[in-house]
C-alpha cells in the first residue's frame, strides 16, 4: 500500500462526499424540505456522482483482462485499488 492509496483513494471519497452534500445543500435552498427528504436527496446525489466518478476512472484508465500484480503492473493495481472502495 504507496502514498497513493493512503492519499488520493480518501481524497476522492471525501470529493464525492463534499459534493453530494453541497448539491443537497443547493436543493434544499430552493425548496424547503424535511430532514428524511434531505438525507434521500444526499443519498441519491452521492449514488449518482460515485457512478460518474467510476465511469469516469473507468474511461480515462481502461483495465484489460488478465491476472496482475503489483510488482508487474503497479498502475493497474492502483486504478483498481480506487475503482473498488466507492463500491462497497
Amino acid at each position: 500500500m504507496g502514498w497513493k492509496d493512503l492519499v488520493i483513494t480518501p481524497a476522492v471519497e471525501v470529493a464525492i462526499l463534499l459534493v453530494s452534500l453541497v448539491c443537497t445543500l443547493a436543493v434544499n435552498s430552493l425548496i424547503s424540505l424535511s430532514l428524511f427528504a434531505n438525507a434521500i436527496i444526499f443519498y441519491f446525489l452521492m449514488l449518482c456522482w460515485t457512478i460518474a466518478v467510476l465511469k469516469a476512472i473507468r474511461v480515462l484508465f481502461p483495465i484489460k483482462e488478465g491476472v496482475f500484480s503489483y510488482s508487474e503492473a503497479p498502475q493497474t493495481c492502483y486504478i483498481w485499488n480506487l475503482h473498488e472502495p466507492p463500491l462497497h
